[in-house]
């Protein structure tokens, strides 16, 4: 297997664990159970662009990719909780 083709597996697996953790609810302690932390409709642009960016990398798909999904963690970063 080559190093694109692993790295291709990898960035497919990492995407797959991504958008379980996407479709689960968060917990806001309101009467209402949970909700979701990306909407359904960007999970599914965000889906499109790693597909086009994971067969394509190195484009301008990619680049955009990246930084799309750096905003949620830079957003997140602080309210991370690694104990819980």
């Amino acid at each position: 297997m080559s190093d694109r083709s692993r790295l291709r597996d990898a960035a497919e697996d990492a995407w797959d664990a991504l958008i379980r953790t996407l479709r689960n609810k968060v917990e806001t302690g309101f009467h209402q159970y949970g909700t979701f932390f990306i909407p359904s409709e960007t999970r599914k642009a965000w889906e499109a662009l790693l597909t086009e960016a994971i067969t394509n990398p190195g484009g301008p798909p990619y680049r955009d990719a990246i930084a799309q999904l750096n905003m949620p963690r830079t957003v997140c970063r602080a309210k991370i909780d690694t104990m819980a």
